[in-house]
């Protein structure tokens, strides 16, 4: 996997005030700003380090993100519904009950975050990986995953069904209550305990 990661050398220090519909942003360092409850669709960022940003309950409709890593930033209850987000990063960020339906993530990386309630029904996602976060009462409704990786996180009552998983990894992680289909998925890699709560949940008896 691709590390996506956004440097901050040579990048411009900016500090919006607002967010306006089709504004484009290219190698700047966005730090320390809030501008939550914003509304502003086909916002474009690219080469961007955002640190301690607030855009919380905002509407960002067709967002595209290129190189950009997030740093302890905040994105509660955001919606970017048909976002395109590449070569992401995002740290130590809240994304509780962030909306990215119908978009398409591929090499990003969610790390130490919280994305509880967060929904990607319908979704795309190739090359991601999500690293020690909490992912409880998730929604991947219907989404497609190639090559993810969950490892170590909290993936109680995730929602799975009608997903198409391929080289997906969940070793590590907490998948009570996972909501998943057991033929929609192939190359899925699963550690003992894992296995043997699907098997369980898959109606499957094992006897020695």
């Amino acid at each position: 996997m691709k590390k996506p990661l956004a440097q901050s050398k040579g990048l411009i220090d900016f500090q919006p005030e607002k967010i306006k519909s089709e504004d484009y942003f290219e190698r700047n360092r966005i730090f320390d700003i809030g501008v939550p409850n914003s509304k502003a669709g086909n916002v474009t960022l690219e080469e961007i380090l955002l640190e301690k940003v607030n855009v919380g309950e905002s509407d960002f409709p067709l967002i595209k993100m290129n190189t950009v890593l997030i740093d302890h930033c905040n994105f509660l209850n955001t919606k970017c519904e048909g976002g395109y987000l590449d070569k992401v990063e995002v740290i130590s960020s809240r994304f509780t009950t962030f909306q990215l339906v119908n978009g398409n993530l591929r090499d990003v990386v969610f790390k130490d975050s919280k994305i509880d309630s967060a929904s990607f029904r319908l979704s795309k996602f190739k090359n991601v990986l999500f690293q020690r976060c909490t992912f409880t009462e998730g929604d991947m409704y219907g989404a497609i995953l190639n090559d993810v990786i969950f490892s170590d996180c909290d993936l109680t009552n995730l929602q799975l069904s009608a997903a198409k998983l391929k080289n997906v990894d969940f070793r590590g992680s907490n998948i009570t209550g996972i909501k998943i289909n057991r033929d929609s998925f192939e190359s899925v890699t699963v550690d003992t305990g894992q296995a043997l709560y699907l098997a369980s949940l898959f109606g499957l008896n094992i006897q020695d």
